[in-house]
């Protein structure tokens, strides 16, 4: 549930301003030595950052908690209830998969180091694609953010809504094969409605879905 709330318009930049960057930029901007850090960008002339995010139409809308919220509910998202029966299928004993589970967190833990570490350098709005397109140009960043629209996030919303309607069936009410389908289209399109309204109406529906996911949980355990 929260993966779904969490997939709308909180991150993630859209198709159309993809392509504007990409029309924008025009030729690969490329990398120069630092002084002291490796590798720095020139800086952007000629406007600074935070002016271009006004002009941009940005706004700072999520908080600490909020941005806490968003990073939780991408890792404790509905997959939880449906990878560890598949983790435990493949792998011969529990303590193999409690070892692949400490893998998986330790990538997960350098990969957050990583990002960290990008976005202090490059505090720029886009994400992935602005670190795709200031190390290998536009056309990489345009790419990404090609598939990021259409086989990367909308291949994982229909597969968090998918298994959202499965367990409602399978728990609550019998809905069959068409009353799935039925219902995971209507997760995805009312979550996406709340998220064009805007960024408080996506935040705090983001924010109320993993305080249930959590009690969820702690109601399990």
């Amino acid at each position: 549930m929260g993966g779904v709330g969490g997939m709308g318009g909180v991150g993630g930049m859209g198709l159309w301003a993809i392509v504007q960057d990409f029309v924008r930029r025009g030729k690969p901007r490329r990398l120069v030595r630092g002084d002291a850090d490796g590798l720095r960008l020139p800086p952007d002339p000629p406007m600074k950052q935070p002016e271009r995010i006004v002009a941009a139409g940005f706004r700072r809308e999520l908080g600490l908690w909020d941005t806490t919220v968003v990073v939780a509910g991408a890792i404790i998202g509905i997959g939880i209830f449906v990878n560890p029966s598949n983790v435990a299928r493949i792998l011969p004993a529990p303590e193999w998969m409690l070892l692949v589970w400490l893998a998986g967190g330790a990538l997960a833990m350098i990969g957050g180091f990583v990002y960290a570490e990008l976005g202090s350098r490059l505090p720029l709005v886009g994400g992935q694609y602005v670190y795709l397109s200031r190390a290998w140009g536009p056309f990489a960043g345009f790419l990404y953010g090609f598939a990021l629209l259409f086989v990367i996030n909308t291949g994982g919303i229909a597969a968090v809504a998918s298994a959202l309607a499965s367990y409602v069936d399978a728990t609550f009410v019998e809905l069959g094969s068409g009353g799935q389908l039925a219902l995971a289209a209507a997760v995805i399109v009312v979550l996406a409605e709340i998220n064009v309204r805007g960024v408080r109406p996506g935040k705090r529906t983001n924010n109320s879905l993993m305080v249930l996911k959590l009690g969820g949980i702690a109601a399990i355990g």
